[in-house]
């Protein structure tokens, strides 16, 4: 049996600070656990809708880092 991926395969998170639904604090923990690369947006819950060039930038970042 494998261990769950987020131990092993890279991972990015983007926290959003303004988020009421899961807290920052939250967000950050888990992220810290997976030892994922993160940025923060002042954001509510939906980064993709208020922050979409956030969104867009942390995604290309990490295409870049597992494609190169």
């Amino acid at each position: 049996m494998r261990g769950a991926a987020w131990h092993t395969v890279p991972s990015w998170t983007l926290i959003s600070t303004r988020d009421r639904g899961i807290v920052p604090e939250l967000q950050r923990f888990q992220a810290s656990r997976a030892r994922s690369r993160t940025v923060e947006v002042p954001s509510s819950h939906l980064p993709m809708h208020s922050r979409p060039d956030a969104v867009a930038t942390l995604i290309r970042s990490a295409a870049r880092t597992v494609t190169s």
